[in-house]
């Protein structure tokens, strides 16, 4: 079995290749007449040619001396898209990513659906390198923040955003608490878990199904009961 297992990951990591093109190709064909985006999106890529964000954040937790290093992934950018036209972006909004990691998704619902971005990111190379396409491209609708959103979530925010699926339970327990500092009309999205199922004093308003380059999850819009 061990043995199909290994001859089948080649065909795996095709599968995912494939997915990842198509996901950009939709994006590109969709957005890239939009020449302020495109070149901000442009340069986000050419900055990361050859760095690994993955081989980047497994050596800041093997520093830390965590027990799992393994736990970086990156939410599709047809992902943002479909939760921010489904459930209401809106320009005035102030959207909030609670682990942004490389930041793309920042850049795109800032320049697409025009709402101020921010992002909490421990990993400080990430933030670093946030903060650099910033600069260089003029962009004044996004904000990144070294920090860990676990132990403090420094603002308020409209809409809120957590990839999260490599949280212990307790720390979404943890969360959780921090969350209902936040107003109490805000929407909270996450992925593959409601925060109901840790808090009764949440409940699911909306979900959808949709796929992640591990495969098929739940995204979970959540309020305030």
């Amino acid at each position: 079995m061990k043995f199909i297992e290994e001859l089948m990951l080649p065909f795996v990591g095709l599968k995912v290749f494939i997915l990842q093109l198509f996901w950009e190709k939709a994006i590109k064909k969709k957005y890239y007449g939009r020449p302020r985006f495109a070149g901000i999106d442009q340069a986000f890529l050419q900055s990361y040619l050859h760095v690994n964000p993955y081989r980047i954040c497994r050596c800041f937790m093997e520093k830390r001396g965590a027990h799992r290093v393994h736990v970086y992934g990156e939410t599709p950018l047809v992902v943002y898209d479909k939760m921010a036209f489904l459930w209401g972006l809106k320009p005035c909004d102030i959207f909030l990513e609670l682990g942004c990691g490389r930041g793309r998704g920042l850049f795109f619902l800032s320049e697409i659906y025009r709402c101020h971005c921010i992002g909490i990111e421990w990993v400080e190379e990430f933030v670093d390198r946030t903060e650099k396409l910033i600069h260089t491209q003029g962009v004044t609708g996004v904000e990144v923040y070294h920090g860990d959103f676990l132990q403090k979530i420094p603002l308020q925010a409209d809409f809120i955003y957590l990839y999260g699926c490599m949280l212990e339970d307790e720390e979404i327990v943890a969360l959780c608490g921090l969350l209902k500092d936040q107003p109490s009309i805000a929407k909270i999205v996450t992925v593959s878990f409601a925060l109901q199922e840790y808090d009764p004093e949440f409940r699911v308003q909306d979900n959808f199904k949709t796929r992640f380059p591990w495969g098929e999850t739940e995204v979970f819009l959540n309020k305030r009961r």
